[in-house]
């Protein structure tokens, strides 16, 4: 899979200095697909994202929210 969108440096332009995403937790591939960007796991959201479709239709689920931080230079 190509990680440059993922992998570039984030930069100090246009005001964004953080980009951040949700996860479910068994998604391990995005997991790790993120921490080889540099992303770093922040926290848990506990019920935060609601199924509409699948197995898990209308079960409220945690998320992993994991964030990248701009560099300073």
């Amino acid at each position: 899979m190509n990680t440059n969108c993922l992998s570039n440096p984030v930069r100090f332009t246009a005001g964004i200095w953080t980009i951040q995403s949700s996860i479910f937790p068994e998604n391990s591939a995005s997991l790790a697909l993120h921490e080889k960007c540099g992303f770093r796991t922040v926290g848990r959201r506990e019920r935060i994202a609601r199924m509409s479709y699948g197995p898990w239709a209308g079960c409220w689920r945690d998320t992993i929210l994991v964030e990248r931080r701009a560099t300073t230079e």
